[in-house]
């Protein structure tokens, strides 16, 4: 938060970096952070327009979220 993102951002944004399950998709993120997939998917958009996040089209159209490997470069 201190760098500017809000709050729902930068909790979506810790937990992909923290996570140990690869890369989640929007429900497992709603589901581990306990709020609404609407929440998680209006941060992660923001996440991707800053380009911290990009989506990874899976099995089943599910889009699944990792962080860019170039984050620490770009801040």
């Amino acid at each position: 938060m201190a760098s500017g993102l809000t709050r729902m951002a930068a909790r979506v944004l810790t937990r992909l970096f923290t996570t140990d399950a690869g890369s989640p998709t929007a429900s497992r993120l709603a589901r581990r952070l306990q709020v609404s997939r609407a929440s998680v998917s209006k941060a992660i958009a923001y996440l991707e327009s800053q380009s911290l996040v990009r989506g990874e089209r899976h099995e089943r159209r599910r889009d699944r979220y990792v962080v860019d490997d170039e984050l620490f470069h770009q801040a």
